[in-house]
């Protein structure tokens, strides 16, 4: 199961408001400057190290590296709230060994991630893309989950918020399923987990 906007809510664009309050630019130009780099890509394939990570990033914006702690506080506002239905049902699953999470991440968002699901009761096997080298929908983010449990892909059920994510699962013989809304996404693990909510 996903993490970002499934298990957790996303607030797309406030790392990038954030980091202009940091540094006077505005955020469409941070995003920009940042997007078009590469650099959120190599973080979360484990490519760059978080201190790697803001320098480059820095340099990117055409400022000077910004301290460690106040880059992370701005760099981890996008991580918002947990799902509170969602992280109910996942974590019946998690208890009975029945749940993976997958997530293209990074190292600075995993720390804050980790701890709002821990928080909130949910502990569960974590497959990230930054400590396996590879982010979804790539088949090699898929065949390192399958070698982390054996039941994926033929008895693997897969949710993410992103259609390409679910494409990509299937292609490697997974039953996946589009995350949208909460309701729908709670029915379709009952259904497929035999289990009801």
């Amino acid at each position: 199961m996903d993490v970002g906007d499934v298990l957790i809510r996303t607030a797309p664009m406030r790392q990038y408001k954030e980091l202009g309050r940091l540094t006077g630019m505005p955020a469409r130009q941070i995003s920009r400057s940042i997007e078009s780099t590469g650099l959120v890509a190599a973080y979360e394939m484990g490519r760059l190290d978080t201190r790697s990570f803001v320098e480059a990033t820095c340099r990117a914006m055409g400022v000077p590296t910004l301290p460690l702690e106040a880059f992370r506080g701005a760099w981890n506002t996008v991580v918002g709230d947990v799902e509170p239905m969602l992280i109910e049902v996942a974590a019946v699953l998690a208890r009975f060994g029945r749940l993976v999470v997958a997530s293209n991440a990074n190292p600075m968002h995993w720390a804050e991630v980790s701890v709002r699901l821990a928080a909130s009761g949910l502990t569960a096997p974590a497959l990230l893309s930054f400590r396996v080298g590879a982010r979804k929908p790539s088949l090699s983010f898929f065949r390192a989950l399958a070698a982390l449990d054996a039941r994926v892909p033929q008895q693997a059920l897969f949710v993410d918020d992103r259609g390409d994510n679910v494409e990509s699962a299937m292609r490697f013989g997974m039953t996946g399923f589009r995350h949208r809304e909460v309701s729908s996404t709670i029915a379709f693990l009952a259904n497929g987990s035999g289990r009801p909510w």
